[in-house]
């Protein structure tokens, strides 16, 4: 049968439409997938954030802890009037050094807060690195003052301001 110019038009018509449909469907597709894959992406970055600010939040309670308990041991000689050796006020020393030393992870982890917009979470951080500095300039190395009982409470301080912390940051993890 000889083709017409009308079953020529009529082909021509139905590839062009179905060419016109696949093609907005492909950019439909394309279009979520790249929205899809952006929004995963950053939600990975966000829990990649959170996870380092996990990080600098616990390895410094672990310093704090580490030098709460070895200024605990000095006092406690101290106050019972026996004699501190060198090696465990040099550790006390070289512990309060660091302590200072890691405040700058604290700083990190609040800057990564405040960037991913977290203010509540970062205000607890610094609520938490604030009573640290208490305690730092409350109990030094000398005649501090500071009952036992006292530096004890510190300890229950100290760990009831980082639980805080960690819940914080807890929610903000699942809901990434």
């Amino acid at each position: 049968m000889p083709a017409t110019w009308l079953d020529i038009v009529d082909t021509a018509v139905k590839i062009g439409l179905g060419a016109a449909i696949s093609g907005v469907a492909t950019f439909a597709v394309t279009k979520y997938k790249y929205q899809s894959d952006k929004e995963l992406a950053s939600a990975q970055r966000r829990r990649e954030s959170l996870d380092q600010i996990a990080e600098h939040t616990e390895e410094f309670s672990h310093i704090c802890l580490n030098y709460w308990a070895r200024i605990l041991d000095w006092t406690r000689k101290k106050k019972s009037g026996k004699k501190v050796n060198e090696t465990i006020e040099s550790e006390l020393k070289r512990v309060r050094g660091e302590l200072f030393s890691t405040y700058k992870l604290l700083a990190i982890a609040e800057s990564k807060l405040l960037l991913l917009g977290e203010k509540n979470a970062q205000l607890l951080l610094r609520q938490y690195g604030e009573e640290l500095t208490k305690f730092y300039g409350t109990v030094f190395i000398g005649e501090h003052g500071v009952s036992i009982e006292d530096i004890e409470k510190w300890r229950i301080t100290i760990l009831e301001k980082r639980e805080l912390v960690f819940n914080e940051l807890s929610k903000l993890y699942q809901a990434a």
